[in-house]
């Protein structure tokens, strides 16, 4: 999200595509939904922040409630401990 001429961002956007995995959706050859949101404003953070921003990879079966994790790690640190922004996406397809 960055303009040519002076490579400022512009923002952060998260798409979510609706898959629809036998459901007619997109993984069976059908149409699909796509969903933009900003998870800075959501998260109440500040957007330079997620250059590094994606989606963590789950194993097993997640938790009741939970769609996914935005994690992300971008030089954050206070000098002695460095640490991970998590973002928790419960509707990923509805309002996260």
């Amino acid at each position: 999200m960055f303009t040519f001429a002076s490579n400022l961002s512009n923002g952060v956007r998260l798409w979510i595509v609706e898959k629809g995995a036998g459901a007619g959706g997109f993984y069976d050859g059908g149409s699909t939904t796509v969903n933009i949101f900003d998870p800075d404003a959501a998260s109440g953070a500040p957007f330079f922040l997620s250059f590094a921003l994606q989606p963590a990879h789950m194993f097993g079966t997640p938790p009741a409630g939970v769609g996914t994790f935005l994690v992300m790690y971008d030089g954050i640190t206070d000098g002695v401990n460095e640490a991970l922004r998590v973002i928790r996406v419960d509707d990923p397809t509805g309002t996260p």
